[in-house]
């Protein structure tokens, strides 16, 4: 809507970008149409923290060794809540894999052919799904709880 007034911003969704939107001179019906995105987009916004709320007090109750493992990832740099809590709730504990390249195998983040059969995997494969996630080399280090391997080391 602001573009249409050759009035967009980068910032527009941060506190001064939604001041700058609420002062612009609009027609009334586009005026109106703004309004109503912004009540829509306070409602989602108020949402995703009622979610992350319920996930942290989820995840308060966790026993002690998935309270250990959502600490190493939280260590790790750009891992947030969604990557966590995705990479958790598909590993279902790192430790039932034999090593780091069958952990990184199963979440689709060792380099090579995937395939069975001379097929390819399905869409929505789960280590399709965390490999969108972008873990990274985290998985190398969550099943021995070394730090992660640079290649070549």
């Amino acid at each position: 809507m602001a573009a249409e007034y050759n009035a967009d911003r980068e910032d527009l969704f941060t506190s001064e970008g939604l001041k700058y939107l609420r002062g612009l001179k609009l027609d009334p019906v586009d005026r109106w149409l703004v309004q109503r995105l912004l009540r829509e987009l306070k409602l989602y916004r108020d949402e995703l923290k009622a979610v992350d709320r319920q996930l942290a007090a989820f995840a308060r109750t966790a026993p002690a060794a998935e309270a250990r493992q959502r600490k190493l990832l939280d260590s790790i740099p750009a891992v947030g809540p969604v990557t966590r809590e995705t990479f958790l709730a598909e590993v279902a504990g790192p430790e039932r894999f034999g090593s780091q390249k069958k952990l990184t195998s199963y979440v689709g983040l060792a380099p090579g052919q995937r395939e069975s059969a001379g097929k390819p995997p399905r869409p929505g494969h789960h280590a399709q799904r965390l490999a969108d996630s972008a873990l990274g080399a985290a998985p190398g280090r969550l099943a021995t709880g070394a730090a992660a391997r640079r290649p070549g080391d």
